[in-house]
């Protein structure tokens, strides 16, 4: 049934959705036992940032469907995380103000650990350091962020992960 006489409000983040796309929806709520259903609405996406890396499919069997997203972590300045299908498209990202050196997505916790750092040397030299870790969750929330002090380790081992127990390792 359709329900209009009591105002309601909400706000829903959607995500993973394809760029310049338009689409369509209806809310659904349940009202004094019964369900209740909007109007139709429409709403299209922008398109991406230009500086959020694209990625194109240079080989695949069109026979095989490939289910779920591909994480993929660029290491400019800025940085990205992105999550693309299997065509190629970007359909989540997030932007750093530092090259990404390592990105790992918990299923379970809905977050990304991700390292980031790369640096200049007072000489001019790129060097590869681990200035930051930061947990974020899908909507860009930083749950944690943890920065190196000055003396920066050079070349780091990069790893992080969260074990089954809960703990960042």
């Amino acid at each position: 049934s359709t329900y209009s006489s009591q105002a309601c409000r909400g706000e829903a983040k959607l995500m993973f959705l394809s760029e310049s796309t338009s689409y369509q929806f209806r809310v659904c709520a349940l009202v004094d036992g019964e369900i209740a259903t909007s109007e139709t609405g429409s709403f299209t996406t922008g398109s991406l940032p230009i500086d959020v890396p694209r990625y194109s499919v240079t080989e695949s069997d069109e026979s095989i469907e490939i289910p779920g997203l591909i994480l993929q972590m660029a290491a400019g300045s800025p940085g990205f995380v992105t999550f693309c299908n299997t065509d190629g498209e970007v359909l989540w990202y997030e932007r750093f103000e530092g090259a990404v050196r390592q990105a790992r997505y918990d299923q379970k916790t809905g977050t990304l650990l991700v390292n980031i750092g790369f640096r200049f040397s007072n000489t001019g030299e790129y060097q590869r350091v681990a200035a930051k870790t930061l947990m974020i969750d899908l909507k860009g929330n930083r749950l944690l962020e943890l920065e190196a002090g000055e003396s920066y380790l050079d070349y780091p081992h990069h790893e992080i992960m969260r074990l089954e127990d809960g703990n960042i390792l």
